[in-house]
């Protein structure tokens, strides 16, 4: 019997574009090959979730509700193209405005808030995101970890993988002889 497998997905600059301090619905714009990378993985049997800073919310450009609500809207757009995402956590802090605290990423609080939710262990998690703090993250819990260099961040913490999109990931992880976890 096979351990079920888990993708941690950043949001912004990995399944969507990274717009600055996004807050609005009508700013959500999948990146390239997303969609089909993420029907892949999902193909293959991966749980797929997302874990995300929101600073947008220290920053009180937005609201804790407001977050939900876009997140809701994003699962509904991934939805009618057939992606099924388990769950999305998000942390709503930031140091400068909020101070210290155990979730943002790369500290590992809401992954295992996850964890205990869904009953997953570090073996069996691959972190896909596009900063050096998603990278971190994945590390800092003890899974596998890819890049997706997109452009539009410079990164120095070295990634398992580093990859153009999600497309890429899932070949990854299809092509792989041997699991990835």
């Amino acid at each position: 019997m096979t351990k079920k497998q888990y993708v941690i997905l950043d949001r912004d600059g990995t399944i969507i574009k990274d717009v600055v301090h996004i807050t609005k619905i009508s700013d959500i714009e999948f990146l390239p090959h997303a969609i089909e990378g993420l029907t892949m993985m999902q193909e293959m049997g991966f749980e797929l979730i997302i874990i995300t800073n929101q600073a947008v919310i220290a920053r009180k450009m937005c609201t804790y509700d407001d977050v939900v609500a876009f997140n809701e809207e994003l699962l509904k757009h991934l939805e009618s193209h057939g992606v099924k995402i388990s769950a999305t956590y998000f942390c709503p802090h930031h140091p400068e405005f909020t101070g210290e605290c155990i979730c943002r990423k790369p500290k590992i609080g809401m992954v295992k808030v996850a964890a205990k939710d869904f009953g997953f262990l570090p073996s069996q998690t691959i972190f896909i995101g596009d900063k050096d703090s998603d990278t971190q993250f994945g590390k800092n819990y003890g899974g596998k970890t890819i890049l997706v260099d997109n452009g539009q961040y410079t990164t120095a913490i070295p990634a398992d993988f580093k990859v153009k999109n999600l497309e890429q990931v899932a070949e990854i992880l299809k092509n792989s002889s041997t699991k990835v976890m």
